[in-house]
């Protein structure tokens, strides 16, 4: 199991950088330790807000839902702050996997409600 620490970057830009199991976002909306994703396998991972300041919000429908801790897939959207990505962009994993998985979402909490594999 892999864990990865996301935190805000030096450089500005909105760029997207990895070293060895840090991600840097370089967005000032991005707080210095923003979050962690633990890679669970089999293509899920669980992303966990470290109380930022601006917060992380996933994509459901149209709008956007506050998360503190919540599972998510590659192809998943997310916001940090006012930085808008998928999951798989910040792993930089190249092999999203969309539409292998549905999730569906508590729209008041988004906690997991039902997950379908396909």
């Amino acid at each position: 199991m892999t864990t990865y620490i996301v935190r805000r970057g030096r450089d500005g830009g909105g760029a997207i950088r990895r070293e060895n199991d840090e991600i840097f976002i370089d967005d000032e909306t991005v707080s210095g330790v923003h979050g962690r994703i633990v890679d669970c396998g089999g293509g899920r991972y669980e992303f966990s807000d470290k109380n930022s300041t601006n917060g992380t919000f996933i994509r459901e429908g149209r709008g956007w839902v506050r998360i503190r801790t919540v599972e998510l897939t590659e192809s998943d959207e997310i916001k940090l702050g006012t930085f808008v990505t998928r999951l798989g962009d910040l792993l930089g994993s190249g092999n999203m996997r969309s539409g292998r998985v549905k999730i569906s979402r508590n729209p008041e909490t988004g906690e997991i409600v039902e997950k379908k594999w396909r």
